[in-house]
């Protein structure tokens, strides 16, 4: 008998002598191929020992503080010291003894898929699933076999009668291979199968936009995102007449006349060089220098300024001889100070903040100095459409607006003399400068998965493949892998057959069963309904005979997340698929792309012919590689609709369908027969002169030499 050893957390657990612990496996699902239940062990019961309840945090006092019952805990099953299966266990009872239940196979796998859309994949490690919309790319990426690209999808604005195209109607489409890989990479597994070489199909397979709601991504907008705070109480940078720059202050001068209006003027540039949130790479920083935002991608920007300035203006007047002089005229001064964003040399006043102040008579025994303080609060949000590159500071143009008399009561004479305005503006420490990437996404932003493709789980995404090309995935759990394969690869195994002649224990009969209630005589395989398919293409549904008459009459099997898609000629009557997203009124407001379509999926390949693509500014000529679609079309070796040869791939299984036969018999199986199990390859019973595709493994006992309760399918 063969020894068991039982690690939990990894350390090796007490048993009770002879203890049995049976597993089950599910391994290929007759009733759907795209399902394997987890397998899972009986319950099995565990000693109350010392070292048990030290590894399982003494679980058995009501009062602990231990999460540990609430959780998945790590197992590994040993056999002979060797490590026969990885898993969890999961505490279930605690009474005299523990009771314990065993639990691996794809349970872990399913769940992450579960819990995901295919428009939440991880762009950090999946770069080639995103890109740059704009009219280099649409045309580089053309030749595309892999990841992100732009096909000929009319989106209701394709020329018929022409071939340029606007590639501002032209939404990206991602290749299903691609986002399978993407998938079980973002689970943690890897993702191998042989079908890119035997399947062209499925190479070709590529999902288009369909999401009518076209948004910046989060992660695109917080990296296009900078906020900054001026910590330090800086105050205005200016230029005097002779446009150099001062160190602190902001001084300006004019002589004084008695015309009003003499005025002087400065630019000032803010810096916030303190991130606070979003991305530093945005924000030029040059000390003594230009600091301002780039922009990283094309769209609407939100500029928002949160302010409190505390303002300083000194007077100083002098004589002709420039020495201040004593008594001060009366005069008036306005000062405006207008608050502007500066996109690159375009600049757009967002605030102003006034001041008067005014002097009725002679001032005497000043030395020539009025000081002036007042503050004013700047809270402004205010949107602003940049392209790619376009740079955005935050400047403040004061303004002095002088005027008064040349002569003072004692008769002494101002003219020719000068005032000298010395003007600060100094912001608070924590005041802030924003610009954000708004939440629509524009021609010359971000494409990629996460804002072009709907809410479809992963889950759903996966079967849909997997019922598309009649494939079987097979979980690793131990090695984090997932294996595709073609169910009709059992039967091109036939002579690969594991021969488990003389283990069929005759003690007990087999039994036979010719039906799964799953099925019914006609079976339904169909695309989503969508409304905005005016004329569903004929092909689109198909229909599985299986001609038993014990059956139901009817049954819906499955229902693809996906819908059909119409053809239309375009480009000079060519051939293209038809997704009726855009309602024609804008080209340059992805807002138009709002009508409510399903989720599409078509095929595509590359043609040679001549397009003019535009982006309304440029114009360039491609003749090579152009990308074309199609859905349905009854040239082509292969399409996607279940009604014309999708189900080809489905031939073998059909054929079991067709006159099933479900064998259940009690086999002598050992561990080697476990471990060495290849889903793959068929079994041969010359008992009873049949080869089978193994579907589940009942109650194996791991340290019994008992007979095994076994489901076979016969292959036809």
């Amino acid at each position: 008998m063969a020894i068991l050893e039982i690690k939990i957390q990894n350390e090796i657990i007490d048993l009770y002598d002879e203890e049995k612990i049976v597993q089950s496996f599910s391994l290929i699902n007759i009733e759907d191929i795209t399902k394997r239940e987890s397998e899972y062990s009986n319950q099995f019961e565990i000693p109350k020992t010392n070292r048990n309840l030290q590894i399982l945090g003494y679980t058995d006092f009501l009062n602990v503080d231990t999460l540990l019952p609430y959780q998945r805990l790590n197992c590994e099953i040993l056999i002979d010291g060797f490590i026969f299966k990885k898993g969890f266990v999961s505490i279930e009872i605690i009474n005299d003894n523990i009771s314990l239940q065993f639990f691996t196979g794809n349970a872990g796998f399913y769940e992450i898929l579960k819990n995901k859309n295919i428009n939440q994949i991880n762009l950090v490690n999946n770069p080639n699933l995103k890109t740059l919309w704009n009219l280099s790319n649409v045309i580089s990426l053309r030749n595309a076999s892999e990841g992100i690209f732009f096909p000929m999808i009319d989106y209701n604005g394709m020329p018929t009668n022409s071939t340029t195209v606007d590639v501002r109607l032209l939404l990206p489409s991602f290749f299903r291979k691609t986002l399978m890989q993407a998938i079980c990479e973002d689970a943690g597994y890897t993702l191998l199968n042989n079908i890119e070489t035997s399947i062209e199909a499925y190479n070709n397979d590529i999902l288009p936009t369909s999401k009518n709601d076209l948004k910046n991504d989060q992660e695109t907008i917080d990296l296009n995102t900078y906020k900054g705070a001026d910590n330090y109480q800086r105050r205005m940078t200016a230029y005097e007449s002779t446009g150099q720059p001062t160190t602190l202050q902001t001084f300006f001068s004019l002589t004084y006349r008695n015309n009003p209006g003499n005025s002087g003027t400065t630019i000032n540039q803010f810096y916030f060089r303190d991130l606070i949130a979003g991305n530093p790479i945005r924000y030029s920083n040059i000390p003594s220098g230009n600091n301002y935002y780039t922009a990283g991608v094309s769209g609407v920007h939100i500029v928002s300024l949160d302010l409190n300035i505390n303002y300083t203006h000194n007077i100083i007047w002098k004589n002709g001889q420039n020495e201040s002089i004593n008594d001060i005229p009366a005069f008036a001064v306005n000062n405006k100070i207008a608050w502007v964003i500066k996109v690159n040399n375009d600049l757009v006043q967002v605030h102003e903040t006034n001041d008067f102040y005014s002097n009725n008579s002679v001032i005497s025994g000043q030395n020539g100095i009025i000081n002036i303080t007042f503050t004013d609060i700047v809270n402004i949000t205010q949107e602003f459409t940049l392209e790619i590159g376009d740079q955005v500071s935050l400047e403040a143009y004061v303004i002095s607006y002088f005027s008064g008399s040349d002569a003072n009561p004692n008769g002494a004479n101002f003219l020719g003399s000068r005032v000298i305005s010395n003007f600060q503006a100094r912001t608070s420490i924590g005041d802030t400068f924003e610009v954000k990437l708004g939440e629509g996404l524009a021609f010359g932003g971000i494409v990629s998965t996460n804002n072009c493709l709907t809410d479809i789980k992963q889950s759903d995404f996966f079967k849909d493949t997997c019922i598309r090309y009649c494939l079987v995935p097979i979980i690793d759990e131990d090695n984090k892998k997932v294996t595709l394969f073609e169910f009709s690869e059992i039967k091109r195994n036939i002579q690969n057959a594991v021969d488990w002649s003389g283990k069929l224990d005759q003690t007990n009969d087999y039994s036979i069963e010719f039906k799964i209630d799953t099925y019914g005589q006609r079976n339904n395989i169909k695309h989503k309904e969508d409304n905005f398919v005016l004329t569903v293409p004929n092909g689109s549904n198909g229909v599985i005979l299986i001609n038993n008459q014990n059956l139901e009459l009817e049954k819906d099997l499955y229902e693809s997340p996906f819908a059909p898609s119409e053809t239309v000629k375009r480009l000079n009557n060519r051939k293209v698929v038809y997704i009726d997203l855009h309602d024609g009124v804008s080209l340059i407001d992805t807002a138009s792309f709002k009508n409510g379509v399903e989720a599409r999926t078509c095929y595509q390949y590359k043609d040679n012919f001549t397009v003019t693509y535009t982006d309304g500014i440029t114009n360039t000529i491609v003749s090579s590689n152009i990308p074309m679609t199609w859905f349905i079309d009854a040239s082509k070796s292969y399409s996607a609709g279940f009604g014309t040869n999708q189900l080809d791939y489905s031939v073998d299984l059909i054929a079991i369908l067709q006159q099933l036969k479900i064998v259940k018999a009690d086999i002598r199986l050992n561990i080697l027969d476990i471990i060495n199990l290849n889903y793959f390859y068929p079994i041969y019973i010359s008992e009873l002169n049949s080869y089978f595709f193994l579907s589940k493994i009942n109650q194996f006992d791991y340290t019994s030499n008992e007979s095994t309760r076994v489901e076979l399918i016969k292959i036809n």
